[in-house]
């Protein structure tokens, strides 16, 4: 999803007549009129290893930074189910939780470039799942009893 300076219909409401369908002499605060600023940010190089890139970029650019105070008790356990994921650069992987049933994890992950990756999960005991990503498309992969299954959005398995 690419997203425009001219986020409103309203920008290019010309008058009709006698009638202005957005006033001239006030400033107006909504979503789709006013003021804006906008950051430009330009990344040099060659076509492949920009678009490759792009999405984290941006993702990087446009967010605000955050921070988290976090000081664990070191009590409890750690968790049983260790993995990694084997993604290209392109590939941003969005969530990795608990399951909402309680039965294993989900791991989602988008495809933010115009060309196939493929992507692999890897568990520590060997098992690897690999999953070839079309162009701009999520998954979601269910981690349960040592096998990892593709599911939907609502991570329902398929």
């Amino acid at each position: 999803i690419k997203m425009t300076l001219l986020r409103s219909p309203a920008y290019c409401a010309h008058p009709d007549g006698d009638k202005e369908f957005v006033p001239q002499n006030r400033y107006t605060a909504y979503i789709e009129q006013g003021e804006r600023l906008y950051d430009f940010r330009v990344l040099a190089g060659g076509s492949a290893e920009i678009n490759n890139k792009l999405p984290r970029a941006a993702a990087t650019f446009n967010e605000k930074p955050m921070t988290l105070s976090f000081f664990p008790s070191g009590l409890g356990e750690l968790p049983k189910v260790k993995f990694t994921v084997d993604a290209p650069e392109c590939v941003e992987c969005n969530a990795i939780k608990k399951a909402n049933d309680g039965n294993g994890h989900i791991i989602r992950v988008f495809n933010a470039s115009a060309e196939a990756q493929k992507v692999t999960v890897k568990l520590d005991d060997g098992y690897e799942f690999a999953y070839d990503l079309g162009k701009y498309e999520i998954a979601t992969f269910r981690l349960a009893d040592g096998k990892i299954t593709l599911c939907d959005l609502m991570e329902n398995i398929l």
